[in-house]
């Protein structure tokens, strides 16, 4: 038999065995489509303020997304960082009482260890004080950036829009 035939056969049978893998996994990574429906702030205190983000998530992957840990970021116009606090379940109804300017509450809040199905779309509420940051540098903020920590380590990164 000629080498180059055994060669070539070989080559092929590599690349099917490696297109055989990829293809068994096809839909397996983990991706969150996002889109933020509304942005909602208060201020109970001068120099603290409360962001709402109500979000729609689709996870577009064949996974269950199991949130490990949530994160908000927002960069002010002067230059500092500030890094919100997640304010607890427990916590929602004093504070939608306590700030009637926030609304009213329209989705469940997205906390650690919430699992969103595969294929699936849903929207949820997170909401974070941001402590050493007024309401006014809040609105004229440079950028702000949620980020969504999935329990095998993939993350989503959603950008967060002026109101």
């Amino acid at each position: 038999m000629n080498t180059r035939f055994i060669w070539i056969l070989g080559l092929l049978g590599a690349a099917a065995v490696l297109g055989f893998g990829l293809f068994m996994q096809w839909g397996k990574h983990l991706e969150l489509d996002t889109k933020v429906m509304k942005v909602r702030a208060g201020a109970p205190a001068d120099d603290t303020t409360i962001a709402l983000l109500d979000v729609r998530l689709e996870n577009l992957s064949e996974r269950t997304w199991v949130v490990n840990e949530v994160q908000f970021t927002v960069n002010t116009a002067d230059g500092r960082q500030v890094e919100g606090i997640a304010v607890a379940q427990m916590d929602l109804k004093r504070l939608f009482e306590s700030l009637p300017s926030l609304g009213q509450e329209f989705n469940p809040l997205l906390k650690s260890r919430d699992k969103l199905n595969p294929k699936s779309r849903t929207d949820r509420m997170f909401v974070f004080q941001l402590i050493g940051l007024k309401q006014a540098d809040f609105d004229a903020r440079k950028s702000a950036t949620l980020r969504i920590t999935e329990l095998d380590g993939a993350i989503a990164s959603i950008p967060i829009p002026r109101s």
